[in-house]
C-alpha cells in the first residue's frame, strides 16, 4: 500500500485494498474445489508424471492456488472498481 505524506506528517494511503466479502471467499472455495479436485477420488487427483503426489506436496499446491485466487480477486475488484466508488 502506498502513503503520501501530508504537511502535518500524517500519512494518507493512496491505495486501499478492497474488502472481500463472505460471497467472495465463498466462491474461492469452490473455485479451488474444483482446481485441486477431491485426493480421496482417484480419478480427480492430481497426478505428477503418472504418480499421484502425497500430502504435503497437495497441501502447498492447494496454499499456492488459494493465495493466487486471493491476490487475483484483490486485483480484479481494485482494476474494476469504478472511480467514483474508490477511496482515494
Amino acid at each position: 500500500m502506498a502513503a503520501e505524506q501530508r504537511k502535518n506528517g500524517q500519512a494518507r494511503r493512496t491505495e486501499e485494498e478492497p474488502a472481500l466479502t463472505a460471497r467472495d471467499r465463498r466462491d474461492m472455495a469452490q473455485r479451488l474445489a474444483a482446481m485441486a479436485g477431491k485426493p480421496e477420488s482417484p480419478q480427480g487427483a492430481l497426478m505428477f508424471d503418472g504418480e499421484a503426489l502425497d500430502e504435503e506436496t497437495g497441501r502447498l499446491l492447494r496454499a499456492s492456488l488459494q493465495n493466487q485466487l486471493l491476490i487475483g480477486k484483490k486485483l480484479a475488484k481494485q482494476k474494476f472498481t469504478p472511480k467514483k466508488y474508490r477511496r482515494d
